[in-house]
């Protein structure tokens, strides 16, 4: 008899526990419910925005552009990054809205003796939608990097064979690292070191 109450407590401790686990996963997927149609889905997609003209000018001929995507009072709004004007000709500093604030950094680096190309490094500390480009001046060639609409923060980038030493002599055609903004022309906001960036919205 022992035994058998001892089976029959166990089995209602079973279906107690079984219960409680079902409510709760109830309240759980209305509650998920709720969360998914109050929050509206990330806009996605990258910026169209385009440089208007290059921010930083790195030795054997590399160039920095950048052009970063803002909502100010209901309506997107593009303009370029800003030099720091940092003393070197293999790194640079980009920053958005104040000097104190800076925002990406970048190097182009000489490793033709390495490996026979030139490394990219980029380190972003935003969540902006942007789209930056280093380009090789004498061949039009160009490497980016992007950073998508929806308050993601920006990922770092290397890459170590973005421009082949000597290419500078070999070809026109145009290389880049990830997907290809817009042909450049327009819709910027300060060049180089054009004047204090527009006023922060909000």
């Amino acid at each position: 008899m022992a035994k058998e109450r001892g089976l029959r407590m166990v089995k209602w401790q079973v279906r107690a526990v079984a219960c409680v686990l079902a409510l709760v996963s109830a309240h759980e997927g209305e509650a998920a419910g709720l969360r998914a149609a109050d929050v509206p889905e990330a806009a996605g997609g990258y910026s169209d925005c385009v440089p208007s003209a290059p921010q930083i000018a790195f030795d054997h001929g590399y160039t920095v552009s950048m052009c970063i995507e803002r909502e100010v009072d209901g309506e997107l709004v593009h303009t370029d990054a800003f030099d720091y004007e940092l003393d070197s000709s293999k790194s640079g500093l980009l920053y958005f809205f104040e000097r104190e604030n800076v925002e990406v950094l970048v190097k182009v680096l000489d490793g033709c003796a390495e490996n026979g190309h030139r490394w990219v490094f980029v380190a972003p500390v935003t969540t902006l939608a942007f789209n930056l480009q280093i380009e090789e001046t004498a061949t039009g060639k160009r490497w980016t990097h992007r950073n998508p609409r929806g308050g993601g923060t920006a990922t770092t980038a290397g890459d170590l064979t973005a421009f082949p030493c000597g290419s500078a002599t070999a070809s026109t055609a145009t290389e880049e690292s990830g997907a290809r903004p817009p042909p450049r022309g327009g819709g910027g906001g300060g060049a180089r070191g054009g004047g204090a960036p527009p006023p922060r919205a909000g």
